[in-house]
């Protein structure tokens, strides 16, 4: 699963998207035609005309070779990944942080803060050809800052999916996620 992440006002969001029933972001072990060397890595593109592979290794290295050199199998699993290859790379994703209206109570010793917040996410297919059959999957994580500038704690605080049965040629497509209320407590009547 091609996981992309997106950091926004302390709420991240996490999201995988399958294409054609196969996850992408998988490692694979590519053999040699002759059997004599392989390797783990995940297959990151194919060029069709030039019948040139990428891939990239767990270190984050990128690799790249002529198909002919791997096995039979691997050929295989290439040629069977081309499609979806293509439209991970068409599939433009942004995500715009929604914002509620928040709910205040004021009760002694703190005053409570609820602020629901969600993510408006859109894909753009920068290709000329339609691309079926998304299955897409979130995580909303909400991360609070720990004083220092660096992020602190993290915990998943909502789950969720959707089927994205086509976007077109050269156009965009939105849904929102699940509305996730982040509660502010702060002490009450302020430092004043």
């Amino acid at each position: 699963m091609d996981r992309r992440f997106l950091y926004k006002s302390g709420l991240l969001i996490a999201f995988g998207v399958t294409f054609g029933g196969f996850a992408q972001a998988e490692l694979h072990k590519f053999t040699s035609k002759d059997g004599s060397k392989s390797f783990e890595a995940e297959l990151t593109h194919y060029v069709p005309n030039q019948k040139l592979v990428e891939v990239r290794r767990e270190s984050g290295k990128v690799m790249k070779f002529k198909m002919a050199v791997l096995s039979e199998d691997d050929q295989k699993y290439v040629m069977k990944r081309a499609p979806a290859l293509k439209v991970a790379k068409d599939l433009k994703v942004s995500a715009k942080i929604q914002i509620g209206k928040k709910k205040v109570v004021k009760a002694k010793p703190t005053k409570r803060t609820t602020i629901p917040k969600s993510y408006r996410v859109t894909f753009r297919n920068t290709s000329n050809l339609k691309m079926e059959d998304l299955d897409v999957e979130y995580e909303l994580h909400w991360v609070r800052d720990n004083g220092s500038g660096r992020k602190g704690e993290e915990k998943v605080v909502a789950k969720g999916s959707t089927l994205v049965s086509a976007v077109f040629p050269r156009q965009d497509l939105s849904f929102n996620t699940e509305a996730v209320n982040i509660l502010y407590k702060e002490p009450f009547g302020g430092t004043g």
